[in-house]
C-alpha cells in the first residue's frame, strides 16, 4: 500500500504520544468525519489504533448540516465509503436546528456538531472523540485570533486534548491526533481512502 511506511511511523508516534500523556483510549473511539482529507486521516489512524488495541472499529460521526442542496446524499456517501474501509459510521442531521444565516448560525452549527458527535460517541460507549485538526490549523487559528486583536489568553492555539461533556453528562476526551503534524504529513493516510 502506498504510504504504508509513513502510516506505521505515524501510528507508532501516536501510540507513544498517547501513552506518555496517559491518553490511550480505554474503549472504542469516536471520530468526527466530514469526508475531507484531515478527518479521513484521523479516522484511518483511529481504525489502525483500534485494531492494534483490540477494540471495535471507531465510530465515525458524519454531521449533515442541510445548508446546501445535496448535503444529505453527500453525507450518506461519506458514511458508505467509511464502512467499506472497515469503519463504523452514522449520519446525524442537524439541519432542523439551523435556521437563519451569518455568524450566529455558524457558531450554532459548530456547537451542534460537537453535541451530535459527543451524543453518538457516548451512546456507543466511546471514551474519546477525535477530530482531524493538524498543525496548519493551529497556526491559522493563532493568526486569525491575532488579527482579531485577541488577548494573550485568546492567542492560545488548539489543544491536543481536552475534556468534553456529552449532553447526557458523560465525560469524553477530545483528542486531535494530527495536531503535531502538518497537513502534508497526514496525506499518506488518504491513499487508502482514495483507492477503495
Amino acid at each position: 500500500r502506498d504510504g504504508s511506511k509513513e502510516e506505521s511511523s505515524m501510528l507508532r508516534e501516536l501510540v507513544r504520544r498517547l501513552r506518555s500523556a496517559g491518553l490511550l483510549p480505554r474503549s472504542r473511539v469516536g471520530v468526527a468525519l466530514s469526508g475531507g482529507p484531515d478527518s479521513t486521516a484521523a479516522a484511518l489512524l483511529a481504525r489502525d489504533l483500534s485494531f492494534l488495541l483490540g477494540y471495535p472499529p471507531p465510530l465515525c460521526v458524519v454531521v449533515e448540516h442541510g445548508i446546501r442542496d445535496g448535503s444529505k446524499e453527500e453525507a450518506d456517501k461519506v458514511a458508505e465509503h467509511a464502512i467499506r474501509l472497515g469503519l463504523d459510521a452514522q449520519v446525524h442531521s442537524i439541519a432542523h436546528l439551523l435556521r437563519g444565516s451569518g455568524k450566529a448560525v455558524q457558531e450554532r452549527a459548530r456547537a451542534e456538531r460537537y453535541d451530535a458527535l459527543t451524543t453518538a460517541a457516548s451512546k456507543e460507549g466511546c471514551d474519546q472523540v477525535w477530530t482531524g485538526h493538524h498543525r496548519d490549523d493551529a497556526v491559522e487559528t493563532t493568526l486569525f485570533r491575532l488579527l482579531r486583536h485577541s488577548s494573550w489568553q485568546g492567542l492560545a492555539s488548539i489543544d491536543y486534548a481536552r475534556t468534553l461533556y456529552a449532553p447526557d453528562g458523560r465525560q469524553l476526551q477530545l483528542i486531535r491526533p494530527l495536531l503535531p503534524h502538518t497537513k502534508v504529513r497526514a496525506m499518506p493516510q488518504l491513499f487508502e481512502w482514495n483507492n477503495t
